[in-house]
């Protein structure tokens, strides 16, 4: 299993279909305004409703959870904050695992992948290779 990288970079999807197959791993999700294991449940239930959730785990204290994606699969991101808006709350951050393969990123550079289009900021030069978690 290759090495999860955890580069904190910020970046700006600039497309309408956030989908891309088998690329996302994983994802953790922060949730305003859970406040009780029923807000929770109504939240987790929403996420594992789309196709492509293998799972989801929910956490009521720190109002996160994480959710894993089934392999093969595409993955589409502007489901899972849907899915979170329409269960009654709001999306506080989105980070998901992204497989890169040898990729050359920095401030202003663009990245395609599938339908997906990545527009890299606050980051410096550098080459993404393997797992790494990117912040939407």
């Amino acid at each position: 299993m290759l090495k999860l990288k955890t580069h904190l970079i910020t970046l700006l999807l600039l497309v309408a279909s956030l989908t891309c197959s088998a690329q996302f791993k994983s994802a953790m999700i922060g949730v305003n305004g859970l406040t009780c294991s029923a807000c929770t449940r109504t939240v987790e239930m929403s996420i594992r409703d789309l196709t492509f959730v293998e799972g989801v785990s929910m956490n009521l204290e720190n109002t996160e959870g994480l959710i894993t994606f089934k392999s093969g699969g595409e993955v589409d991101i502007n489901k899972v904050a849907k899915a979170v808006y329409d269960a009654g709350f709001s999306v506080r951050y989105l980070k998901a695992v992204f497989t890169f393969s040898n990729e050359k990123v920095g401030p202003g550079t663009c990245v395609k992948k599938g339908k997906v289009n990545f527009n890299f900021i606050n980051t410096s030069e550098q080459v993404l290779n393997g797992e790494t978690t990117l912040r939407f």
